[in-house]
């Protein structure tokens, strides 16, 4: 989903005769924050393949961090277009993932059959889980089934960080104004 937002931003901004590379004079502060959350979920991913050898108990609450750090960055940046619609999306995941012990819940009745296996066996994700009756915040959870793809499931949270990025994007290629300050 995050790829589409981020393509339909680039079409968006070109029809409204931005140009890409304005994009990359956005001054980011706090960007430190950002590559130790990419960082943080990289660990995680690799960690997960080698069977958690390395963060073992810690991997939930490393998945937590990264996301609070991804939210410091968005509050650093907050003037930056977009962005407060981003970390809002990552708030509503964020409260989704630390009411259910550090997994996002998934409605895997949705989900093709090879893919709910994946997700029942945990042998897909370190950060997803089944959605069932002790979810907590299950609204919050990835349940919304995008109309094309593979069955693919997104949270409310995820619709809005897709927005708010397609927003930031479009945007970004435009030219600046003066501030007037």
């Amino acid at each position: 989903m995050f790829l589409e937002s981020a393509v339909l931003g680039v079409i968006i901004g070109f029809l409204r005769g931005g140009r890409l590379n304005r994009l990359g004079r956005i001054d980011f502060r706090g960007w430190p924050l950002a590559l130790a959350a990419l960082l943080l979920q990289t660990l995680l991913w690799i960690d997960f393949g080698g069977r958690r050898v390395y963060t073992g108990e810690w991997g939930p609450y490393l998945h937590l961090l990264s996301y609070l750090f991804l939210l410091a960055f968005i509050l650093f940046n907050r003037r930056q277009p977009g962005l407060l619609i981003i970390g809002l999306g990552l708030l509503l995941n964020l409260l989704v993932i630390a009411a259910n012990g550090g997994a996002m819940p998934v409605d895997g009745s949705q989900l093709a059959p090879p893919a709910q296996e994946g997700l029942l066996s945990g042998a897909k994700s370190p950060f997803h889980e089944p959605l069932d009756k002790t979810t907590r915040l299950p609204l919050l959870g990835d349940i919304l089934r995008l109309p094309y793809g593979d069955h693919r499931l997104v949270s409310v949270g995820d619709v809005l960080l897709g927005g708010g990025l397609l927003f930031f994007i479009q945007r970004g290629m435009q030219e600046r104004r003066k501030d007037k300050r």
